[in-house]
């Protein structure tokens, strides 16, 4: 199992949630994994990802990392009800990328490539860079920069 491999399917799952979140603020949605599995060119929730791993078990520990990394909550029943993306997570999404524009626009553009090798090698980049940076905006907002 490659950790490569392992860090694109989480960074285009991520992406998905993330885009997600981004695009309904300040409303809350369900996440609906299969419609995330369809957009990685897989059949559903069940299917196995290229590392080998179901598509459902990696999923759900994603939206649970970017929940305890404050980039996401939910206040449903399950995890995936009702998930709004938040104040972190938003500096974040706004803050801009090294092409010069937000990563939430960086996001929405790269994620239509989720269902390919090279469309997931492209979100894991701009993921890396993403997780980075919205540590730093998130903090710079706070202080008011």
């Amino acid at each position: 199992m490659s950790n490569e491999k392992n860090f694109e399917e989480f960074s285009a799952i991520t992406a998905l949630i993330l885009g997600r979140s981004f695009s309904n603020f300040p409303i809350a949605s369900d996440i609906d994994f299969n419609r995330i599995a369809q957009s990685m060119g897989l059949s559903d929730i069940q299917a196995k990802l290229e590392s080998g791993r179901v598509f459902q078990v990696v999923a759900a520990h994603t939206l649970k990392w970017l929940m305890d990394n404050d980039y996401v909550r939910a206040a449903g029943v399950l995890p995936r009800d009702r998930v709004s993306i938040t104040d972190k997570g938003l500096a974040g999404m706004r803050a801009k990328s090294g092409t010069g524009i937000s990563f939430g626009e960086e996001i929405e553009q790269k994620s239509t490539g989720a269902n390919t090798s090279e469309g997931r090698r492209n979100l894991a980049e701009v993921i890396g860079s993403f997780v980075g940076s919205a540590a730093g905006s998130f903090t710079k907002s706070l202080s008011g920069g």
